[in-house]
């Protein structure tokens, strides 16, 4: 099964950025949207595993001890940069906490065999993707970003979920395997 660890978006945020996907579709030629219900704040990818090998991973991160994270999604960009965009994001502002989180899940999995992340977190909600890159949306994507930055919204997560992953001619579609809840205990 293929597997990621993420923190799901509550669905005022959701309505948001789906209102603001609807309204900037046109504007992008040859995009791939990302489906608003299918839109997470990914902590690690995972890749297969085997049914016994979730059990070892539930088994690691029901370990991991955090507080709840106040994260805000506001702000757009591309990567890698706006002349040759392959990506468009939405922008995730949460302190260190998050990326501490992130830090203990690669550690939690370590022993499992699981590589750390070699470069470093950085948070994003992907809302499309532009394959081959296009230089058509060079100048959209310039655009974009000397316009005001989007506002979507404040969320306190209380959990995090390993999901699975399923591949299909119409994009991905994610389940939750397993909820990991977030304490007041430091991480």
């Amino acid at each position: 099964m293929r597997t990621f660890i993420a923190i799901d978006v509550k669905p005022a945020i959701r309505e948001r950025l789906s209102e603001f996907v609807d309204n900037t579709r046109a504007s992008f030629a040859g995009a791939r949207w990302a489906r608003p219900d299918g839109m997470h704040i990914t902590l690690k990818f995972l890749g297969e595993i085997s049914a016994g090998q979730k059990e070892q991973v539930d088994a690691a991160l029901l370990k991991i001890r955090a507080h709840p994270l106040e994260i805000t999604i506001r702000g757009v960009g591309f990567f890698p940069n706006a002349r040759s965009p392959r990506v468009f994001w939405a922008g995730i502002e949460a302190g260190d906490q998050l990326p501490a989180l992130a830090s203990a899940v690669d550690d939690a999995l370590l022993p499992l065999g699981f590589q750390k992340e070699k470069q470093s977190y950085k948070p994003h909600l992907t809302l499309a993707r532009f394959n081959p890159v296009s230089k058509a949306n060079a100048a959209p994507a310039r655009n974009m970003l000397e316009r005001p930055q989007p506002q979507f919204g404040t969320m306190t997560a209380n959990e995090f979920f390993l999901y699975l992953s399923k591949l299909s001619p119409r994009g991905s579609t994610y389940s939750r395997l397993t909820r990991f809840g977030l304490e007041d205990a430091p991480i």
